[in-house]
Formats: structure tokens, C-alpha cells, sequence
């Protein structure tokens, strides 16, 4: 499974988490070492011990924080994926669709965010293709009235034509009133 889909997002989301986990151990590792500095207990040390303290803490909180960010970076990549593939593939859902194609279907894998956008997608896609449906059939019909018309225009009372043209009218009216436009 490729777990980089959307580099720019998942990068970006990343990055901010890591420099806020960098921000807080810096301040974290200032705010130790300044404790160290001024507590009474340390008085009795001298300065190069002081000093080998203050480095054994400092070397201490940089593992500690380097382990945060690899933890940080496999964690952020595993849950920026769940959020960054549904968003890749309804990107390409909504080109599909652009383009016309109603026969796409929208699944999520489980787990994956975004499951409620993906349902409603899925219905503003079949919703779409039941008003196609509907409207292409009215549309036929209208053909069909056309060619009976065409086909009988001699044949056809004056009153067989109004009745006629008032059916072609009123399926006329009847196409797209799904749609708000």
C-alpha cells in the first residue's frame, strides 16, 4: 500500500505537528535546565558538574524527542492516509463525474475517514442517474409523439394534434423540474 498519496497534504499536516512536538521540547528542555540552575538542592555541586548534568538532561530530552518524531512522522503518515486516500479517490470521483460518467461508485476501504462524504456522494450519483433515467424517458416519449405526428400528419384531427402537442408540453415541463437551475 502506497501510504504517501497526497504529498503535498499529508507533508504539510506533518510538518506542523513535528515543529509544534520540536517547540514544546525545546521549551521543555530550556525550562529543565533552568530548573537545574536554580533549584537549592544543586548548590552543593559545583559547576562542571552542573554543567555534566545539564548535558546528561539535554542529551536525554534530544532522544527522547527524536523518538517523539519518528513516532510522530509513522503515526502522522498512517492517519494522514486515512484522510489523504478517500480525498485522492473522491478527486477523481468528481472528475469522473465531470465528465459525465454515472457509473462510478464510491467505496471507502474500512477504516478510511470521510465515510459520510462518500455516502452522500454516492447518492448525489444515483440520484443523478435516477433523474437521467426519468428525463430520458420522457424524452422518448416526446420522439415518439414527434414521429407519430410527422407519420400522420394528414391522418391526425385538429383535436388528435392539440391533444398531442399538449402531452409533448407537458413532458416538456416535466424535464429537469428535479433541478434547481
Amino acid at each position: 500500500t502506497e501510504f504517501i498519496i497526497n504529498p503535498r497534504l499529508q507533508i504539510k499536516y506533518l510538518l506542523i505537528v513535528i515543529m509544534l512536538v520540536v517547540i514544546i521540547l525545546f521549551v521543555t528542555n530550556y525550562l529543565v535546565n533552568l530548573t537545574i540552575r536554580t533549584t537549592t538542592v544543586l548548590e552543593n555541586l559545583s559547576d562542571i558538574e552542573i554543567i555534566a548534568v545539564t548535558r546528561l538532561i539535554s542529551k536525554t530530552v534530544f532522544y527522547i524527542s527524536v523518538t517523539f518524531v519518528v513516532i510522530i512522522i509513522a503515526l502522522g503518515i498512517f492517519i494522514t492516509h486515512r484522510i489523504a486516500g478517500p480525498l485522492y479517490v473522491l478527486d477523481k470521483m468528481f472528475k469522473l463525474l465531470s465528465e459525465g460518467d454515472l457509473t462510478i461508485q464510491f467505496k471507502l476501504r474500512k477504516g478510511d475517514e470521510l465515510q459520510e462524504l462518500a455516502a452522500r456522494f454516492q447518492s448525489m450519483v444515483d440520484s443523478l442517474k435516477q433523474f437521467i433515467k426519468e428525463d430520458k424517458e420522457k424524452i422518448e416519449q416526446i420522439k415518439d409523439y414527434v414521429i407519430e405526428i410527422v407519420s400522420n400528419a394528414g391522418k391526425l384531427s385538429k383535436e388528435q394534434l392539440e391533444l398531442k402537442k399538449e402531452k409533448i408540453i407537458s413532458l416538456l415541463n416535466e424535464l429537469y423540474q428535479n433541478f434547481k437551475i
